[in-house]
Order: C-alpha cells, then sequence, then structure tokens
C-alpha cells in the first residue's frame, strides 16, 4: 500500500516540477551597422527577446505598482494611528476639561455662599469714621485759626 501511495504523490508532483521551470532560451539580438541591409545603426532581435523586453517592461510596472500600494499601505495605517490617538487625546482633554470646569464652578458656589454668609455691612463703621474725622478736622481748624 505505501508503495502505491507513494507512486500517486510523485505522480502528482511531476507536473508541477515540469511546469515550474523556467524558460532556457534567453532570447537572440544583433547588431546592424550602416550597410549592413539597413539605413539606420539598429538592434535586430528576435520574438522570444522581445516578448522577454515587454515582459520585463511589464514586471517592472507591476513591481513599482506594487511597491507604490505597499508604502501607501504603510502610509495609510501609520496616519490612521495618528489620527486615533488625536482622536483620543481629543476626548481624554474635554473629559479633564469638563472636571477642571466642574471644580471651579463647585467652588465659585462655595465661596459665594462663604461671602453671602458674613455681614456686608460696614455703616457703623463708615458713620465712626465720618465723626472722627469731623472731630479732628474742626480741632485741626481751630488750632489753625489761632
Amino acid at each position: 500500500m505505501w508503495k502505491w501511495i507513494s507512486i500517486i504523490i510523485v505522480a502528482m508532483l511531476i507536473p508541477s516540477i515540469t511546469l515550474a521551470s523556467p524558460a532556457v532560451n534567453t532570447g537572440a539580438f544583433h547588431r546592424l551597422l550602416k550597410g549592413e541591409k539597413a539605413r539606420f545603426d539598429g538592434w535586430c532581435y528576435d520574438d522570444f527577446a522581445n516578448a522577454q523586453i515587454l515582459a520585463d517592461i511589464e514586471l517592472k510596472g507591476a513591481e513599482c505598482q506594487s511597491l507604490i500600494q505597499r508604502e501607501l499601505g504603510i502610509q495609510k495605517e501609520g496616519l490612521t494611528l495618528e489620527i486615533n490617538k488625536l482622536k483620543h487625546r481629543i476626548r481624554t482633554e474635554s473629559i479633564s476639561n469638563a472636571q477642571v470646569l466642574l471644580i471651579r464652578d463647585e467652588q465659585i458656589a462655595a465661596l459665594e455662599a462663604a461671602a453671602l454668609k458674613s455681614p456686608n455691612d460696614y455703616s457703623v463703621w463708615w458713620a465712626g469714621g465720618g465723626f472722627v474725622a469731623g472731630i479732628l478736622l474742626s480741632v485741626g481748624i481751630v488750632y489753625a485759626v489761632r
């Protein structure tokens, strides 16, 4: 039984190995100079070399697009993280600010209550100060006139 299982596994692997082998032909080209049946300097190459050049161009374009997409993804994730950090900071700062304003309002209310408890009537002191000032002014005028 193990023999049949190994034969099936090998039979399944052979097509993938043959499909994965790269092409051996690298393309052929030839340089033509003036006078060699061409009106200008140029390169001649076969269809395989042309296909390889076009495939390389397409591959480089695809690699470039892949790198661009990767870098854009990295930048997008980084900036999204920064935006989320700033949103969280705004939330925490607004909560902190609300708490500070609440404490401030409580302190203002407590100070108003304390100020309203103590009497603010100083009319007796004003009257006493007026009498004392009048007496001193009268005494000062009497001494000045003599």
